[in-house]
């Protein structure tokens, strides 16, 4: 976190009451529950599934994640700009902890002062450490990253498991806000032409990543040992991604034209991207009879799947349909809760396999619900309550949005942080 401040912009826009809204949408709700199901359909394939079902394609739910955090936080930034002329960074990292803080470390003290104390079995052992574990003794050296946020370049999966595995997402996306909101501040603040400074900043940031993460698949720049993937400079490319759409729609909005965005035959070819993103990662596909595969997908694959993530977003945002089927209400709710999802659903993957004897798509579905039901029961009566004091520190009013919800439900978009979440945090 960073010491309370605030700066000033160096002009006040003219229209601050229209830029001062963010309209809640449900079906970027629904675009969050499928991002979260993929990632738990993929650890749990490992478990409940055959060898040649088994789902590796939890990476694409996790960029998902990655930029509708981009895109709404950033939005929330701009409009608050607009507003009221100035960006407090004190008040964003304020409701960035409230949103991700409380639950990041209960979940974390589980795993370290009591799931670390359960005699572990080969089912267990495979989700989390402890003390009976052959390699329980690598917790400690690598446990201190964790409260510290720095666990994408100290760890690897290999050592935690999954229960701390998937925390490396979180990791990215704290330390992308840890610098985008006072890039966002100098950059407005300056005497410089900032609507093209903003977007032009964020491209040479894509560009860098790339041209890093390429180098490091090559050996010639150090890698984490969680890979390219855990390691915030070479995987920057949803969250800026989604920043730089969330200006596009800003600019469009200050230009009078807030209706303008992608084609329908765009949003249905970034669906197809997507589809065929997640059908490679299978492992086999009977259904098709053939394995997918991309030639050198590890360096472009990110960045591809952000694009067309974002192509969907902005097609939602801008032809918001009421009968869309991301706007299903137990999808939108799936979608709520899906912090607690991604964070909680180790713990009740480990507890399942211990208890279930048998495998398959029934043994998946429990899963999946089991991990909705404590994930819902966490929001309802721990995280809500800590998300209506983020309320304080919001400059930007939420429309269509719940009274109790509002702000504090909703403010810097709840991603997921799953965000988060590939091997480890997303299959």
């Amino acid at each position: 976190m960073t010491a309370p401040s605030t700066e000033q912009a160096a002009d006040a826009p003219a229209r601050a009451s229209s830029s001062a809204t963010f309209a809640h949408n449900r079906s970027l709700d629904g675009l969050r529950a499928i991002a979260v199901l993929v990632v738990v359909v993929a650890h749990g394939s490992t478990r409940f599934l055959p060898p040649e079902m088994r789902f590796g394609g939890g990476a694409v739910g996790v960029g998902i994640f990655f930029v509708l955090s981009g895109y709404l936080i950033t939005s929330l930034l701009l409009r608050e700009r607009a507003a009221t002329g100035r960006i407090s960074v004190r008040d964003f990292y304020v409701r960035r902890a409230l949103r991700i803080w409380p639950l990041y470390y209960v979940v974390l003290l589980l795993h370290l002062l009591v799931l670390s104390r359960v005699d572990a079995g080969p089912p267990l052992g495979g989700t989390w450490l402890s003390r009976d574990a052959p390699t329980y003794s690598s917790l400690g050296d690598v446990g201190w990253s964790y409260f510290l946020f720095l666990q994408n370049y100290v760890a690897s999966v290999q050592e935690v498991r999954l229960g701390l595995g998937v925390y490396w997402s979180l990791a990215i996306e704290e330390q992308y806000y840890l610098v985008w909101p006072p890039v966002v501040i100098l950059l407005t603040a300056a005497r410089v032409r900032w609507r093209l400074a903003l977007p032009a900043f964020l491209v040479v940031a894509i560009a860098t990543s790339l041209v890093a993460r390429i180098l490091t698949l090559e050996g010639h720049l150090p890698s984490a040992p969680g890979g390219v993937e855990w390691m915030a400079h070479t995987n920057i490319f949803g969250l800026a991604v989604g920043s730089l759409l969330a200006w596009v729609r800003w600019d469009s909005d200050h230009r009078g034209r807030p209706g303008a965005g992608g084609g329908a035959f765009g949003a249905w070819l970034a669906w197809a991207v997507v589809v065929l993103l997640v059908l490679r990662r299978w492992v086999y596909a009977p259904e098709l009879g053939v394995r997918i595969g991309l030639s050198h997908a590890e360096i472009y694959e990110p960045l591809l799947l952000s694009v067309a993530v974002a192509a969907i977003v902005d097609r939602v945002v801008t032809h918001e349909w009421r009968w869309s089927p991301l706007r299903w209400a137990p999808l939108v709710y799936v979608g709520r809760v899906s912090y607690g999802v991604y964070l909680l659903h180790p713990i009740v993957l480990g507890f399942l396999t211990a208890w279930l004897t048998g495998t398959g798509w029934v043994e998946m579905g429990l899963f999946i619900l089991v991990s909705t039901g404590v994930a819902a029961v966490s929001y309802e009566l721990f995280e809500r309550r800590v998300l209506r004091y983020k309320r304080r520190f919001s400059h930007v009013r939420h429309a269509d949005v719940a009274p109790e919800v509002g702000s504090a439900g909703r403010d810097d978009g709840d991603a997921a942080e799953p965000g988060a979440r590939t091997a480890a945090g997303g299959g």
